[in-house]
């Protein structure tokens, strides 16, 4: 597998692919990762790491491999798609190296990861299965990072060679299946994996040394932990926030854990607007994750309303569900919204309709047995889709590639 997030990095990436490895090495399968040295989304290499050429371990069974890249922090474009580029070369190189492997998987959205991937299973010819995470080059149009000009153009017949090549595409939400569809990428090839929670994630009591750190023990604690990244829409909790705080609803706060390309500028809004009901922290390492989870009444997903955003399924959703924690979804409609009308839990609202999504926040923070209704319910449904399931799964049909 070539990906270029892996723990001790802590976005979503990182611990979906790593808890699938891991998983699949446990079944006895000889799994390799090549990855770099970790330095996301900062583009600092973590303490007791150097950005060498060549690095290799086993851990957790499985053979880890790390390589030198440039590296550049989750911001902008001309350095970040370098050193994206950088990955995919180093990457293919490594792995010309590498015993032939029966299946060679990129991931994206690093669409440079996922081309390595498929280059190198053509020189090596092995299988390459593609996981589709997200659309790479429309999902930076749609962030407006670039235009729909002759790279963009480009880069979209490179993808759509990508999807020709791959003898199995999965895709993490089932919203993608059609877009693939109308490229003309047939059902047979496409296997849909909803990402799970992994065991970690459990109902538990507010950690209470967390409470007092942050002064949250007598507060309805609003919660969103993930990256602070570019299809997100924050502007709706800093208003909602500024406007608690003026009209004196002491007892609501929103703690917001992670890091990530918007992380500076939100930090600077609540200092800019003496904002004392927002606390930022973090990030930590996977492990500590739902201990923060466990702080949170409400879990608040706010989703950009682009295009784009109807496709996903972002992974912290069924995490919070997990924790038997309930959902505040607001954003365009789409998968999101479905997986959350198919648990019977939570809450959907459209992100332009501030005044009533005030009105539910401040229903929701008096109105205890609601939240644990819906937290139970939530629980419940998330039981279907743990990473174990989702490994299993998998693995079944990475062998079954390998057989044919």
């Amino acid at each position: 597998m070539l990906t270029d997030n892996y723990p001790p990095e802590m976005n979503a990436n990182a611990r979906i692919f790593s808890e699938l490895a891991e998983i699949w090495a446990d079944h006895g399968d000889d799994v390799s990762i090549i990855t770099c040295h970790p330095n996301f989304p900062r583009g600092k290499v973590f303490d007791g790491y150097k950005n060498k050429w060549y690095t290799k371990e086993i851990f957790n069974k499985v053979k880890l491999i790390r390589i030198k890249t440039y590296m550049s922090a989750n911001c902008g474009v001309i350095k970040r798609t370098l050193d994206f580029i950088s990955f995919a070369l180093s990457s293919f190189f490594c792995g010309l190296f590498q015993p032939k492997p029966d299946v060679i998987i990129g991931v994206t959205p690093q669409f440079f990861c996922a081309l390595s991937a498929c280059l190198l299973s053509i020189k090596k010819k092995s299988a390459f299965v593609m996981i589709v995470c997200d659309l790479w080059p429309d999902a930076v149009v749609a962030s407006g990072l670039i235009n729909k000009n002759w790279i963009y153009k480009l880069l979209k017949k490179i993808e759509y060679w990508m999807y020709q090549q791959a003898n199995s595409i999965i895709i993490l939400s089932e919203n993608y299946r059609s877009y693939l569809n109308n490229l003309g990428i047939p059902d047979k090839k496409i296997v849909t994996s909803i990402s799970g929670a992994s065991k970690q994630f459990y109902p538990r009591k507010k950690n209470s040394i967390l409470l007092d750190e942050y002064n949250l023990s007598d507060k309805f604690v609003i919660g969103y932990i993930g990256t602070f990244g570019i299809f997100y829409n924050y502007q709706n909790i800093f208003a909602l926030a500024k406007s608690f705080k003026k009209n004196a609803h002491s007892h609501i706060h929103f703690l917001m854990v992670g890091d990530g390309p918007k992380r500076k500028t939100l930090e600077q809004q609540i200092l800019n607007q003496h904002l004392n009901n927002i606390s930022i922290c973090g990030p930590f390492a996977g492990e500590l994750i739902p201990e923060y989870w466990s702080l949170v009444d409400l879990a608040i997903i706010p989703l950009a309303s682009i295009e784009i955003n109807k496709m996903v399924l972002p992974s912290k959703i069924i995490e919070a569900m997990a924790m038997g924690i309930p959902i505040l979804l607001y954003g365009p409609d789409g998968e999101a919204r479905k997986f959350l009308s198919q648990s019977d839990s939570g809450w959907y609202m459209n992100s332009s309709d501030k005044k009533n999504l005030e009105h539910l926040l401040l229903s929701l923070s008096t109105n205890k047995q609601e939240l644990l209704d819906q937290g139970a319910k939530a629980c419940k449904f998330a039981k279907n889709f743990s990473r174990e399931k989702q490994a299993e799964e998998l693995l079944i049909h990475l062998r079954s590639i390998n057989n044919n």
